[in-house]
């Protein structure tokens, strides 16, 4: 992208910053993992996690692959289950994930080891992840795919309107069209 996407504007704020206003106001403790570029991040962001309801990571080995940063984030929350949302869905709002959250938990959840919101049937995020899979997910080597991981295991998805739960910015050309779309500077 040529530069660092989590950085880059969103409403007023950082799109990593709108990630973590979106999962606050939801309710939820979010427990963010930075990895490259972390101090720039932290300095950014700072001003939304520096409160007892988030904590931070700040994980050196980032560049092993993204399991070794959940591995980083569950190692610091302990044995709990997990909601897992990327940093770079600002497309997200507080209204869809407090309905998507409500849906999924409407469900059966001791039933299952990983609940996936689903659009048109492509999973999305956010993922609840059962505490049973903690061990196994420190366990898996550094470069391991999660996704195929998790569907592995015991899931569901469960269908939600919102088409916002498959939409992370990995492009320049990305974060354009979802600045036109959702009118971000």
């Amino acid at each position: 992208m040529g530069c660092n996407k989590m950085l880059l504007p969103w409403n007023n704020k950082t799109i990593l910053s709108s990630v973590i206003c979106t999962v606050k106001n939801t309710g939820l403790l979010p427990l963010v993992v930075l990895g490259y570029c972390a101090d720039a991040i932290l300095h950014e962001i700072s001003q939304y996690v520096d409160d007892s309801k988030s904590s931070i990571v700040i994980h050196e080995n980032w560049q092993h692959g993204m399991i070794t940063s959940i591995q980083a984030g569950m190692l610091h929350g302990g044995e709990n289950s997990y909601w897992l949302l990327h940093g770079d869905m600002p497309c997200l709002t507080s209204n869809m994930l407090e309905t998507i959250i409500a849906s999924m938990k409407k469900i059966e959840r001791e039933k299952y080891d990983v609940v996936f919101p689903q659009y048109n049937n492509q999973y999305g995020h956010p993922v609840w992840v059962s505490r049973s899979l903690y061990n196994d997910i420190l366990r898996l080597p550094q470069g391991e795919r999660f996704r195929p991981f998790l569907e592995t295991k015991k899931s569901i998805g469960v269908e939600v309107p919102f088409q916002a739960i498959t939409m992370d910015i990995d492009t320049r050309e990305t974060y354009d069209h979802y600045c036109k779309l959702y009118g971000s500077s």
